[in-house]
């Protein structure tokens, strides 16, 4: 910074040539704080098990923004929008720094205010936060699409953008509802299959956890923040060998519903491949949390355990009693029942051949690839499938209903 002084009869001006942008939290780089203290406030307000309270940790963690991919940990939690919920998240919101909150900063902040540094020489200063900070979102929606359109924000903004969301459970039970639950479940990093309303059962007393909130956190959180794990050769071999361990874990949590293992192989193929970057997003989240530059095993381990155990729950939840009971029943078109599948867990649409070569390895119920053709043009004319022009199929069905309620 340049700064001249100019006198003008009896007064100086000061004036600033050049100048430089800092990320706004780097006001808390020198600031000592007290270490874990994130943990410490979760574990001693919280009753809940270590992979709750790791899951609730990691959108305040966040990821490094990678450009052409997306920054930060989204979560959606199967909970209605109750005040409880909205309060435990608010709580949430005040554990971030103020420039990363959704939540806008109080008025009186925003229009500022003059400080005297010096004799004749006033600053004048306001919370005005860079609109390409980092970013903690909060959305309270009974519908997919509120949290759909979220995580399409966040895929246009170019730094990390933290999701933690909440939407109300299914009311169908049918194989279809099951399939978009699963291919939804890889659309966030974390999807809780217990429900935030329950935890006002365990006497939680959120006005003391408000007030047990200081700067602490916020600056734990900040200095995260300016962490971007890196991964080594080594790293990788183990990043890759965590996601097939993953893939089993898939198989082996849905075998005892999924039946069919063509049926089976074709969620746990559309499963895996958004999952890969989500548990390299939550390793980099469980170095943050360590304060460690450097991704080893012991967080590759740690996002596996996180999604494993997460999977796990939500397949035995009781409130899906019902569909595991219709899923587990043979279905009197499997060939029906298996492209349905293959549309359902690929968004992005899929042509004959696409799906025929994706199915072949598994199913014999094709004759040939003409076979196949037969039964698209089918649900077509029935309405199951679109055809978009580059003769890609999507999925439609009874899935239209379904978004709009879940």
């Amino acid at each position: 910074v340049l700064q001249n002084k100019i006198k003008l009869v009896n007064d100086y001006i000061l004036i600033v040539e050049e100048w430089e942008y800092l990320r706004s939290d780097s006001v808390y780089n020198e600031v000592d704080y007290e270490k874990n203290i994130v943990q410490k406030l979760f574990k001693s307000n919280l009753p809940v098990n270590a992979t709750f309270l790791s899951s609730l940790q990691a959108p305040l963690m966040s990821a490094p923004y990678v450009p052409g991919s997306v920054g930060g940990i989204s979560l959606t939690s199967l909970s209605s929008s109750s005040t409880f919920a909205q309060e435990l998240v608010r709580t949430m919101q005040m554990m971030v720094p103020p420039e990363y909150r959704s939540l806008p900063p109080p008025k009186k902040v925003v229009l500022g205010g003059y400080y005297e540094h010096l004799p004749g020489i006033k600053f004048y200063f306001s919370d005005k936060f860079s609109p390409k900070g980092d970013y903690f979102s909060s959305i309270f929606d009974d519908s997919y699409l509120g949290v759909a359109k979220e995580l399409s924000k966040r895929k246009r903004y170019s730094g990390e953008y933290s999701i933690f969301s909440t939407l109300s459970r299914p009311t169908e039970s049918t194989r279809e509802v099951f399939k978009e639950l699963m291919r939804n479940f890889t659309e966030t990093e974390i999807t809780l299959p217990e429900s935030l309303d329950e935890l006002k059962f365990d006497d939680i007393d959120l006005t003391k956890f408000k007030k047990e909130i200081n700067e602490d956190s916020q600056i734990q959180i900040a200095k995260a923040h300016q962490i971007n794990p890196s991964i080594n050769e080594e790293g990788d071999k183990e990043f890759r060998q965590t996601i097939v361990r993953v893939k089993n874990d898939l198989d082996v949590n849905l075998s005892d519903t999924i039946k069919n293992d063509a049926e089976r192989d074709a969620i746990v193929r559309g499963m895996i491949s958004p999952m890969q970057a989500n548990l390299k997003r939550l390793a980099q989240s469980f170095a943050r949390s360590n304060e460690e530059k450097l991704l080893i095993s012991n967080h590759f381990t740690s996002a596996r355990n996180l999604i494993v155990d997460n999977f796990s729950s939500f397949v035995e939840n009781p409130d899906f009693a019902e569909m595991k009971d219709i899923l587990m029943k043979n279905t009197k078109n499997k060939k029906f029942d298996l492209v349905q599948t293959q549309l359902i867990m690929d968004k992005k649409g899929q042509a004959t051949r696409e799906i025929y070569d994706s199915l072949k390895p598994n199913t014999e119920l094709f004759a040939d690839i003409y076979d196949l053709q037969c039964l698209l043009d089918g649900m077509h004319k029935e309405g199951y499938v679109i055809l978009d022009i580059n003769k890609k199929y999507h999925w439609v069905g009874k899935a239209v209903d379904f978004r709009s309620k879940y």
